[in-house]
């Protein structure tokens, strides 16, 4: 269990303690807390919950005080994120290849990474330092995975895709699958074979049970940085800008642009050949039919900027009242 004093935790986030340095061992919740324990508050009425309880350290927003020993932060969900990752108890993995592992003889595997059990690794595959590919993984034949990635037990990488440093697939995603393409003949469809391939970005994480299909030609990019949560599809030739957050069961059809800095409700839905600039907010379970300029918010089925949205909302949610006005001067 990771322990850390007050005043380097205070450190490692940034700003200073007002009050006694403790030994902390824990982050916790408010109703779980104890002297050993550091909190994260995000407003007066989470403060006053705090009363009359032990509690080793608190991390505030700016501008607010406690009778405990404190630390502020100006982004308090960034200090949350940091302390996360200060009190992460997940277990060193050792650097080693388990012996069920099946390991093409061309592959080129860093000596410390670790290849977990019944991972299979084809021809012509580059593993970089530090790298860990969970059990039941298959890494298909010309991949190339970078420094200090994790790829979680049960996860399918098809040819040719590249991964580049620090990348995190979770379990159950599907990395470099075919396309939906096909032309339609007499004979019924006929398959356009996709000959491109996936290349995620330094510090991409993909959620379970994702599926992140190649390109036709040339490359589907997710940018880096970017997250993109469970249950989400990526279609053929889609380019993924930086620092972009995608939320769960969201669907970006092929071909379509998305800038930097784009972030996506749950259950959006992307047609193709579109493109959304950088900046852009797009609402859950909204439908995107066309193009959105950057800077903008989007919302609804069919998508559209905000305020429309806003308006067309208002006035529906009055149709039965407008539709009485109009009867009683139709009967006048």
């Amino acid at each position: 269990m990771p322990s850390y004093s007050s005043k380097e935790i205070a450190s490692l986030l940034g700003s200073s303690l007002t009050g006694i340095s403790r030994n902390i061992t824990k982050l916790a919740t408010i109703s779980s807390a104890d002297i050993n324990s550091v909190v994260v508050i995000n407003n007066k009425k989470q403060l006053l919950e705090l009363e009359n309880k032990e509690i080793g350290l608190v991390v505030l927003p700016d501008k607010l005080s406690s009778e405990h020993d404190y630390i502020t932060s100006p982004n308090i969900r960034l200090a949350f994120a940091q302390l996360t990752n200060i009190f992460n108890n997940n277990p060193v993995i050792a650097n080693n290849i388990h012996s069920s592992a099946i390991i093409d003889p061309t592959a080129i595997i860093a000596k410390n990474a670790h290849i977990a059990a019944n991972a299979v690794i084809k021809a012509g595959v580059k593993i970089g330092n530090n790298t860990q590919i969970g059990a039941n993984s298959t890494i298909s034949e010309n991949c190339q995975i970078g420094q200090d990635c994790k790829i979680y037990p049960n996860v399918s990488i098809y040819p040719n895709t590249i991964l580049k440093n620090r990348v995190i697939i979770h379990s159950g995603s599907v990395i470099g699958s075919d396309g939906f393409g096909y032309a339609l003949s007499s004979q019924g469809a006929s398959k356009i074979q996709h000959l491109g391939k996936v290349i995620l970005e330094d510090d991409v994480e993909i959620g379970s049970n994702c599926s992140v299909d190649k390109a036709t030609l040339g490359a589907t990019i997710i940018g880096a940085r970017s997250k993109i949560d469970n249950l989400c599809q990526i279609a053929h030739n889609v380019v993924l800008g930086t620092d972009c957050l995608i939320a769960a069961c969201s669907v970006i059809a092929g071909s379509s642009t998305v800038g930097n800095r784009v972030t996506m409700g749950g259950g959006v839905g992307v047609v193709d050949h579109v493109s959304i600039g950088d900046d852009v907010r797009i609402r859950g379970y909204s439908g995107v039919t066309k193009s959105i300029p950057s800077g903008e918010t989007w919302a609804g089925e069919p998508a559209r900027e905000y305020k429309k949205y806003s308006r067309n909302m208002y006035l529906q949610n009055r149709l039965e009242q407008i539709w009485q006005i109009v009867k009683e001067l139709k009967s006048d």
